[in-house]
């Protein structure tokens, strides 16, 4: 196989593309993919304190959101938006990284004048460093979107030829040795201990050495540390190095359609006693294993219940909408025509619904031939490009623990191009399903559900239309099995989660309470466990009262939220410092049954 897009990548950078930053117009090139752009990445926004990073909070004196003071120029060949980035004098020997979401088309990054990058794969997030290219104060940024670029005659779209817009923009600085990027596998044993297997990638952009002290935070659900611990690590000259922890959670709260537990994980960097970044991670313990043609989750089948979905662009509208497709008893999204804005992938993870992420490539303008000038999918010089898109759109989403698959294209025939990307693709997802709906039987799509009329075995549908009602109504059902001898059965509905259970109970012998206690139970999903309720010493003709519940732990995903501050800068510190807590938590008993029952001893 050739070098991988990736490494091509890396050198580009390193040279800094001049020969490709002269040419004029990159957007009528197929071959020019990107320029000036970082390694593709999940999305990380350093922090100045563990605070702001618990609580998610905007106000992070590292990050600048560049959102509502565009100015737009238009030609007949581009669309302009240009603003002032502003670099605060604490950014002084850190590094300014310039985040551009999304745009609908091809565009070129200036700062101040000069030409810093260009991103054919428009639709998925990319990054250019422009430490160099930055002052402190304000600077001049122009984002040109082209509006007939080379790279439309892989992508299309329902939006048609709408005049090019820009998405969400964004610049932060992290430390000169900053968290690149990270990974966060999770699985489960079968004593239901959730194992976390965190890869924190360092980069530097040091000529120097530097010691360096990496730490990890776990938080639970509830927003209780459970977990912590730190690595030391020596950099020098431009290098950078994965660092790795092995964490293990007794009993832990799974994350499925049914029960989307998220767990918060801080990381933080320390150079000489002084933290340089923090950074919030959510992330779900949960088991994917593909079994032949089926999925299993959390060690059971899921049958997939699939709504093909493109993402609203108003942030309250996506909300409305996830919650009505689960409502509507679909548990599983594919997305449509290309990867979708940040916030999709986090309302996912929290309300429960398993995603089939997508790349942006859709070649139908070229025809169905895979002939010589034929479809694009067959075309060498699109490599790069379909490679680019594939790869991106899996780093930018890779630790959703919503994403569950991975799709490569839409009509677009098959050919060269989809087979490198698959390849590609394989190299470092070793378990999720990567697909491509269209592949028609090649082996460069994971079967995941068999088309069940079909004779050829090799026919791959991969992805089934089983509309499910996805949440049980009642998660448990009792059943008294022998009420005369205090023995009854619960039956776990959930068919993915265990449960936890405490089986409460009050006996009374005429007003008087006999006994009172708690049986705890767990039971595997789709199971059912019997318990005995100890009457006592009973006696011929005398009646008892049982008061019998099922209870359990509320389930909740708790966000942390900063209680309000003065404007006085130095007292906002001490205010974080002495009044910052989580949201509160309720800790309280959900009730799942309750009944009381009465008994006459026949002894």
């Amino acid at each position: 196989m050739k070098i991988t897009y990736l490494i091509l990548t890396a050198i580009a950078i390193s040279l800094n593309c001049s020969c490709l930053m002269a040419q004029t117009n990159k957007s009528k090139e197929p071959q020019i993919v990107a320029v000036g752009k970082e390694l593709p990445r999940s999305e990380i926004i350093p922090y100045d304190t563990k605070e702001k990073a618990l609580a998610l909070s905007k106000a992070s004196k590292y990050v600048e959101i560049l959102d509502g003071d565009w100015k737009m120029q238009e030609s007949d060949e581009y669309i302009e938006y240009s603003t002032k980035l502003k670099r605060p004098f604490m950014w002084v020997n850190r590094a300014v990284i310039l985040r551009i979401e999304a745009a609908t088309k091809a565009y070129e990054v200036f700062v101040n004048g000069k030409n810093v990058g260009y991103n054919q794969s428009s639709t998925t997030p990319a990054e250019f460093n422009v430490t160099t290219e930055t002052e402190t104060g304000a600077n001049n940024l122009k984002v040109k979107i082209y509006k007939n670029s080379i790279s439309n005659t892989i992508q299309n779209r329902s939006t048609g030829n709408s005049k090019p817009t820009l998405g969400k923009v964004y610049v932060s600085s992290p430390p000169k040795v900053m968290i690149r990027d990270f990974t966060a596998n999770t699985s489960v044993n079968l004593a239901q201990n959730g194992i976390m297997e965190m890869g924190v990638i360092l980069k530097s952009q040091l000529l120097n050495n530097r010691d360096i002290k990496l730490f990890y935070e776990l938080y639970s659900p509830e927003g209780v540390l459970i977990s912590n611990g730190s690595r030391d690590a020596n950099f020098d000259m431009k290098r950078e190095d994965t660092i790795r922890f092995f964490v293990n959670v007794p009993n832990a709260k799974l994350w499925s359609h049914e029960t989307p537990n998220l767990y918060t994980v801080i990381l933080s960097t320390q150079h000489e006693g002084r933290f340089t970044e923090y950074v919030n991670i959510k992330s779900g313990f949960r088991n994917i294993v593909v079994n032949g043609d089926k999925i299993n989750i959390n060690g059971r089948e899921v049958k997939l219940a699939i709504k093909e979905y493109y993402a609203a662009p108003d942030s309250a509208k996506l909300h409305s909408d996830l919650n009505e497709i689960k409502k509507s008893g679909y548990n599983t999204i594919k997305v449509k025509e290309h990867p979708q804005s940040s916030l999709f992938y986090e309302l996912c993870d929290k309300i429960g619904l398993y995603v089939c992420n997508q790349a942006d490539i859709n070649t139908s303008k070229t025809g169905n031939s895979i002939a010589i000038k034929g479809n694009a999918s067959n075309n060498p010089k699109w490599e790069d490009s379909f490679v680019d898109r594939v790869l991106t759109m899996y780093h930018s989403s890779k630790n959703h623990p919503s994403v569950i698959m991975f799709s490569m294209a839409e009509n677009s025939a098959n050919g060269y191009n989809l087979y490198e990307s698959y390849l590609a693709l394989k190299e470092i997802e070793k378990i999720r399903p990567i697909v491509y709906v269209d592949a028609k039987g090649e082996w460069n799509s994971d079967a995941v559900h068999m088309k069940e009329s079909t004779e050829n075995k090799h026919d791959r549908i991969v992805l089934g239309e089983h509309k499910q009602n996805a949440i049980p109504e009642n998660i448990i059902t009792v059943t008294d099995v022998d009420l005369s001898k205090g023995q009854f059965t619960v039956t776990n509905n959930y068919s993915l989660t265990p449960i936890y259970i405490d089986a409460v109970y009050t006996i009374k012998k005429g007003m008087k309470i006999d006994s009172e206690g708690k049986i705890p139970i767990s039971i595997l999903p789709d199971s059912s466990k019997s318990f005995e309720i100890p009457y006592g010493i009973m006696t011929k003709g005398k009646k008892l009262k049982i008061k019998l519940s099922i209870n359990r732990t509320k389930q909740v995903s708790t966000d942390f939220v900063m209680l309000p501050t003065n404007n006085n800068e130095e007292d906002d510190k001490l205010i974080y410092l002495n009044i910052f807590k989580p949201k509160e938590v309720d800790n309280s008993i959900e009730v799942l049954y309750t009944k009381e029952y009465e008994v006459i001893s026949s002894k």
